[in-house]
């Protein structure tokens, strides 16, 4: 805008000082009177429409100038909303995260005061209630620290401009790792862990694949039925390392798939807490680590068939 103003002022002034100019150019006449032959002067344009001619420049100047203003303003605004609008979203989902983690956090630590008020309005309280009451804080201060250390996680691996380091590694001795750390907890529920594994080296970065692997290792496990199994398989798929973990569980219903990913998000009854510990973290971390390596996470999954993750990196 104060260029425009700025161009407009250099073009009123050259234009004004032309029409001086003009005022000043006159004709010369000569005349014969009475007295003999003479010389007059008069204006060779009629000051009256010099001075409408500058009133009409300034007037379009001036309107130039005002619809040159009236379409920065719109374009700014356009400008803006596009350029704040992922800023409103930021802000928002920041906050439905805060609220979120509170919400998740008080629900261990209100029942620890719960249990806590009750004992001591007891009038006795001997040792076994009070291993039970210990026992019983125990696994809710372990759940909130297994949130904490979740929220950790996801905080990192979602932190702008990360660059997680890379190295070359054995896939096939990095998955039978995470299967070996996980077959105690398929055991207790009676699920079998089946491999399928084929030697490939892989650049990328192991530790965050190991835990992408334990996440989905352990969903796996956890939704399966009992006596029942899970197949880990590793192949290549073009220039790309693909994984997959495949149940034969519960599975997932598809209004719930593309949300699955979300924090916090947690699918119907079926998959919800009074059956399964957790708190709807993992997977969004996985898909955080997968986009890390430039990778993809598909699922594929059937309401009591079982669901199969697919991670291509």
């Amino acid at each position: 805008m104060t260029v425009s103003v700025l161009f407009s002022a250099v073009i009123y002034t050259g234009a004004n000082n032309e029409l001086r100019r003009f005022e000043r150019l006159s004709i010369i006449r000569r005349e014969v009177d009475f007295f003999g032959p003479r010389i007059a002067r008069e204006p060779a344009f009629d000051s009256q429409e010099i001075a409408d001619l500058r009133r009409r420049l300034i007037l379009t100047l001036l309107l130039v100038n005002l619809g040159i203003f009236a379409f920065s303003a719109l374009f700014g605004y356009i400008l803006a909303g596009k350029t704040l609008r992922p800023i409103e979203l930021m802000l928002a989902d920041q906050k439905r995260f805060v609220a979120d983690a509170s919400h998740e956090l008080r629900t261990p630590l209100t029942a620890m005061i719960t249990e806590i008020e009750v004992a001591l309005r007891g009038k006795t309280l001997d040792l076994p209630t009070a291993r039970k009451l210990l026992k019983s804080n125990l696994e809710e201060a372990s759940k909130m620290h297994s949130l904490s250390n979740h929220l950790l996680s996801l905080s990192r691996y979602q932190t702008a401009d990360l660059k997680l380091p890379r190295e070359k590694f054995d896939l096939t001795e990095l998955v039978q790792n995470v299967v070996a750390k996980l077959r105690p907890l398929a055991s207790k529920k009676g699920v079998t862990i089946n491999t399928d594994l084929q030697n490939i080296d892989l650049t990328a970065n192991p530790d965050s694949l190991a835990e992408l692997l334990t996440i989905l290792l352990d969903n796996a496990v956890k939704y399966s039925r009992p006596q029942g199994k899970v197949i880990v398989k590793t192949q290549k798929a073009g220039n790309r390392a693909e994984i997959s973990v495949q149940d034969f569980g519960i599975g997932i219903n598809s209004a719930d798939l593309p949300h699955i990913f979300d924090r916090f998000y947690r699918a119907d009854a079926s998959r919800s807490k009074d059956q399964t510990t957790g708190y709807g973290l993992g997977l969004a971390i996985a898909r955080s680590i997968v986009e890390l390596h430039n990778g993809k996470i598909l699922v594929t999954s059937a309401p009591g068939a079982g669901t199969t993750f697919r991670v291509l990196i």
